[in-house]
């Protein structure tokens, strides 16, 4: 069993973050595994995030779209929406760019669909207000497409 936590938040957006960029990857739990249960990096995320989303792909990597990220200052800001999305693979440890959002969003609804592309929907807008929009994210491509609002 593979667990992979992403970006734990310090919960100061004024305060520096380190820890913000990478993700903790638990070690799976195997008898007599010297590593069972334990944590290990997970490589560095190229954007800071918060209350973005998180799906597991059918290839087995991981999704992160979106999100609270970081201005030109490199601290967390609470009015900077990062429309970044980036892939985690786990057989590498390493993160990819995997294409931007039409719509940056925070504590989004995300679901893998039964093709492997991602929707993605709801939350919340750089201005604060909730958004009925939604998008799909095509593996292939890396790219989001538009879909039909919410209504």
């Amino acid at each position: 069993m593979f667990v992979l936590l992403v970006a734990a938040c310090s919960g100061d957006a004024a305060a520096p973050a380190a820890t913000q960029e990478s993700g903790e990857a638990a070690a799976p739990t195997v008898e007599g595994a010297k590593s069972a249960g334990k944590f290990s990096g997970a490589g560095q995320m190229a954007d800071r995030r918060e209350r973005h989303g998180a799906v597991l792909l059918p290839d087995g990597r991981i999704l992160t779209v979106s999100g609270r990220g970081r201005g030109v200052s490199g601290l967390l800001q609470s009015g900077y929406w990062t429309p970044t999305s980036e892939t985690y693979d786990p057989a590498s440890g390493k993160w990819t760019i995997s294409g931007q959002v039409n719509v940056p969003r925070v504590s989004m609804g995300i679901a893998l669909l039964g093709d492997g592309r991602v929707l993605i929907l709801a939350g919340s807008g750089e201005q604060r207000v909730a958004l009925d929009s939604a998008e799909i994210w095509d593996p292939a491509s890396g790219t989001c497409s538009p879909t039909k609002d919410m209504t």
